[in-house]
């Protein structure tokens, strides 16, 4: 029996490798003196049953009927309709994706029933049940608009309209709002707020455009909304400068008791700009980032339920697969895209009411999707996946890392994902060697989860 060429090995240590089925999903530990020739019949079964022997004639037929599968799970992403009431900000974070886009842009009353209509008719055209909707206040600073009327007309549509809100603010001005905030309380599903290290660290990371560091204000900020019982998804955007603050974070939130309450959860994202991507810049490798983090759930076991890695890219199947990371995800299958905005559950609506796909295109005139309140254009990009992308459909990666980032790819034509990729799960498992290890049975194929 001759092995499938959609398997990927990668070295553990001498004596074993971590052997992935790209196809459906398996993932084994094997001896790596293993001779098929040699295995007794059971083996050979149970090494046929994962499909290690499959044809790969067999792998675009197989691929299409799980994204059948896929498609229904997809009926239950939620739409993220992104609002921006300003491109100004009060910050000046120096590892910001918008820094360029920042300006003196607002939102007039004028557009945002422009916004509210488009996003009315995208709701019926699409039938979109309203659990599913939700409105991201988003900046800029949102909550620096010249105009907070223009927000509490936001609250107002989302009520009316039985949607949820999301506020995705820096946290300096949420005390000049909480009044506002708890008047539309129902309407309101949560805030993010982003938490970057302890004090001097965060500073450096988010200061004011005037220098003045904003981590007392930010910790106040996070500390009224959970006294008044809104839910707070409190981020950290992890490079190279905090990573090795991680602990200390941890500390503060310890020190403050939000690990224990149930309106708080910390959401971790890796620092990156697609459209840039200067690993020099800030950006540390996702496997030297799941690893501080798991290594963080064994010393702090509460983290499994509180804490969330919002930047998985290529490793979120193996990282699931072992349970290393808690179990928070629903769905249980290849990726055929990369992102949600590349699926079409993303639209960002500009202050002038523009249309994008993606917060990190806003005002892109390549990615506009056209202007609210005229009929939106279906960009080229949401009909592709894995399937329709030649170099992907062949691709022995790509259930993985569903297709890659398509403003990465606009941005670097020479970037090599697939040799990217390979490096990335190598370097992960050796990271991961000692407790991959654990699991193994002696001289016998260890198989770490179940198929697709």
């Amino acid at each position: 029996m001759k092995l499938s060429n959609l398997i990927l090995r990668f070295p553990i240590d001498e004596n074993y490798q971590l052997w992935i089925n790209s196809l459906n999903g398996v993932i084994d530990i094997v001896p790596t003196k293993l001779a098929i020739n040699k295995l007794s019949n059971d083996s050979l079964l149970k090494l046929s049953q994962r499909g290690y022997f499959a044809s790969s004639s067999k792998k675009i037929s197989i691929l299409k009927k799980l994204k059948k599968l896929t498609d229904q799970h997809n009926q239950n992403t939620p739409y993220w309709f992104y609002i921006l009431t300003t491109l100004a900000c009060n910050f000046n974070c120096p590892i910001c994706y918008e820094r360029e886009k920042i300006g003196e842009g607002q939102l007039t009353a004028d557009n945002l029933r422009q916004i509210i209509a488009t996003i009315k008719y995208l709701q019926k055209i699409k039938h979109i049940k309203n659990q599913r909707m939700f409105l991201v206040v988003f900046g800029g600073e949102p909550l620096c608009l010249a105009n907070p009327l223009i927000l509490e007309k936001i609250f107002q549509e989302a009520s009316k309209n039985h949607w949820k809100c999301i506020i995705i603010s820096n946290g300096s001005l949420v005390s000049r709002h909480i009044k506002l905030f708890k008047k539309y309380r129902k309407a309101i599903a949560d805030f993010r707020i982003t938490v970057d290290g302890p004090k001097e660290a965060h500073n450096l990371r988010r200061p004011y455009r005037n220098g003045r560091g904003s981590f007392d204000d930010v910790i106040s900020a996070i500390g009224l909304l959970l006294k008044n019982k809104f839910s707070v998804k409190c981020q950290t955007i992890l490079g190279a400068g905090n990573i090795h603050h991680l602990k200390s974070i941890i500390k503060l939130f310890q020190k403050k008791k939000w690990l224990n309450n149930k309106y708080f959860s910390w959401r971790v994202e890796g620092s990156h700009d697609y459209a840039n991507l200067d690993p020099e810049k800030d950006e540390v490798s996702e496997a030297k980032m799941v690893k501080r983090l798991i290594d963080l759930t064994q010393t702090y076991p509460i983290l499994k339920d509180k804490m969330k890695f919002e930047s998985f890219k290529y490793l979120s199947h193996i990282v699931r697969s072992f349970g290393w990371l808690g179990e928070y995800k629903t769905y249980w299958g290849p990726r055929f895209n990369f992102c949600d905005p590349q699926r079409g559950f993303h639209y960002v609506f500009s202050t002038d009411g523009a249309v994008y796909h993606c917060p990190r295109t806003i005002n892109n005139s390549f990615y506009n999707l056209g202007r609210a309140g005229r009929p939106l254009s279906l960009p080229f990009w949401r009909k592709k996946n894995i399937l329709t992308k030649p170099k992907c459909r062949i691709c022995t990666l790509n259930t993985l890392c569903g297709g890659g980032c398509l403003v990465q790819g606009r941005y670097q034509k020479n970037f090599n994902c697939q040799k990217y990729v390979l490096s990335l799960i190598k370097e992960f498992v050796a990271l991961m060697s000692k407790p991959i290890l654990a699991q193994a049975r002696s001289g016998e194929v260890t198989s770490i989860n179940k198929l697709w």
